[in-house]
């Protein structure tokens, strides 16, 4: 029992590798069972919900400004495509004068 080998037989391919992947994350194979919605939220995730729940530019960058140093790829894009989306709608030439404009594009650099 100690020496048997746990692996990812019918497991995701995305959670733990090609099937037969040795692995003994417990928690992965545990959650991993859980639907979806029932699986613990990962902050990126948390952060994406905020940004697509946002309905203005300021709304975009403030959260940009309190949360942007743990964006990942995926909040930095959508955070782009929220801004573009409510820029159009409401131009504010205002925006590239923002510091917070500014952090965006930090954000931006750093991720892509």
């Amino acid at each position: 029992p100690g020496s048997q080998k746990r692996s990812s037989q019918n497991q995701s391919f995305y959670s733990y590798g090609p099937p037969g992947t040795p692995h003994s994350d417990f928690v992965r194979i545990v959650s991993s069972k859980l639907p979806y919605h029932a699986r613990p939220d990962k902050p990126s995730r948390t952060l994406n919900d905020w940004l697509a729940s946002t309905s203005t530019v300021n709304e975009v960058l403030s959260l940009v400004s309190t949360y942007g140093a743990e964006f990942d790829g995926t909040n930095t894009s959508t955070a782009m495509h929220r801004v573009a989306k409510w820029y159009r709608e409401r131009p504010d030439a205002r925006l590239f004068d923002d510091r917070r404009w500014h952090d965006t594009l930090g954000h931006l650099e750093r991720n892509m």
